[in-house]
């Protein structure tokens, strides 16, 4: 599974631009995003089923950002 994204620039365009953020294999269960207020989209969503945690990506207007924000374990006390 890749992480597809999609959304509408308003102040740019009337246009769906469609990407691919991240394309490790198992990713993208649980998906949210958000605009800033400069509409650039952030997204959190579950990393590959063998490395569970929560990652985050960011579009700066020229780039993704991508990270680890929490792994799965932390969170069983591993």
């Amino acid at each position: 599974m890749e992480i597809l994204l999609a959304w509408v620039s308003v102040a740019l365009s009337d246009e769906w631009h469609i990407e691919i953020v991240d394309s490790e294999l198992g990713l993208g269960m649980w998906t949210s995003i958000a605009l800033d207020s400069d509409d650039h989209p952030h997204i959190s969503y579950l990393g590959p089923y063998l490395i569970r945690g929560l990652k985050y990506a960011r579009f700066d207007g020229s780039e993704w950002h991508i990270e680890w924000v929490d792994d799965y374990e932390d969170q069983i006390g591993y």
